[in-house]
């Protein structure tokens, strides 16, 4: 359900936080649509460049450790992160002459690509403070910020031109196949 939206966006950027190159954001920007006001939406990272003083020996490079989305202006009946759902129908009371049945009905969230840019409040405290579920969808979302910011931007063009989705791909070709290490044997 998220593909008439995605249809609108044309371009993605990135912008380093300067002077310190402490984070960057993440910038999607939609030509005009019949879904959102917005013609921009951005999702912003803060980066730890130095090891953390509690535990130094568990540096593993900069990592994310904050992020911060926007708020999306969803026009009238077009947010694609909330759908409705029918509990139950309520009978029309007895005696009561010409009342219609009524359906009870709840707003929930919805599994959609714009949930990215409303993460679970997180700004670089102890992560003990946070639930599980939290802890993992902050997990997935720095994961997904950093792999646009890597490995999307960077080879947009190819993407564009279809050249990424070769199947020739030399990332992946010191890797064998089940076959041929059954060939070679």
């Amino acid at each position: 359900h998220d593909e008439p939206v995605l249809e609108h966006l044309h371009d993605i950027t990135v912008q380093l936080n300067e002077p310190h190159n402490n984070g960057f954001t993440l910038r999607f920007h939609f030509l005009e649509n019949p879904f959102m006001s917005n013609q921009v939406l951005s999702k912003e990272y803060t980066l730890r460049e130095d090891p953390d003083p509690e535990s130094p020996l568990e540096y593993d490079g900069p990592e994310i450790i904050s992020c911060k989305g926007c708020t999306i202006d969803w026009k009238a009946g077009k947010d694609v992160t909330k759908t409705t759902v029918k509990l139950k129908k309520l009978k029309p009371r007895k005696g009561a002459k010409g009342s219609p049945e009524k359906e009870v009905t709840k707003e929930v969230r919805a599994d959609s690509f714009f949930n990215f840019f409303n993460p679970p409040e997180h700004t670089g405290g102890k992560e003990e403070e946070m639930s599980d579920e939290d802890r993992a969808t902050l997990a997935m979302d720095f994961d997904v910020g950093f792999a646009i910011k890597e490995k999307i931007v960077p080879r947009a063009v190819l993407y564009f031109t279809g050249e990424a989705f070769d199947e020739d791909d030399d990332d992946f070709e010191d890797i064998e196949t089940e076959e041929e290490e059954e060939d070679s044997d």
